[in-house]
């Protein structure tokens, strides 16, 4: 078979190669997405478990004025924010389609409530989130400030 059959094979075929290729991709982003889940509901969970442990870690009155706590209490609090921000990155990382950067609706309210929890640590360590996700978090917070409560 020469390069010109093969050319002339493909054309005639293209249409259903680009309908394979597209079922292909369909397919593992949903078994992809299903997998990131279930893996982002265990992360969460051990949050969730960390709030268990030291509750007033997620009260807005301690958390804005953290900086004000013992060197002891706030090096602890800033560990599990960081953790919270790593665990929003990763949602933000792992529900991002290319070309749409919309965290799906299963995560956006946990979203809104762990960035609006930790701004205060966030606005103080900016440097510790890769700049494409600071892009982000900075059009969040925005919104959050300017939605009525």
């Amino acid at each position: 078979m020469s390069f010109a059959d093969v050319v002339h094979f493909l054309s005639g075929h293209f249409d259903a190669l680009v309908a394979a290729i597209l079922a292909l991709f369909v397919a593992w982003w949903v078994t992809n997405r299903a997998l990131s889940y279930g893996n982002l509901d265990t992360l969460y969970a051990d949050i969730l478990g960390l709030y268990f442990e030291h509750p007033r870690f997620a009260q807005a009155d301690f958390t804005l004025a953290y900086v004000q706590s013992p060197d002891d209490v706030r090096e602890k609090y800033e560990l599990l924010a960081y953790r919270v921000f790593t665990f929003l990155e990763t949602v933000y990382d792992t529900h991002k389609i290319p070309w749409l950067t919309a965290i799906d609706r299963q995560w956006k309210n946990i979203f809104r409530l762990e960035l609006s929890r930790h701004a205060a640590w966030y606005r103080n360590n900016r440097n510790m989130v890769s700049p494409y996700f600071q892009k982000f978090v900075d059009a969040e917070l925005a919104r959050l400030t300017l939605a009525p409560r």
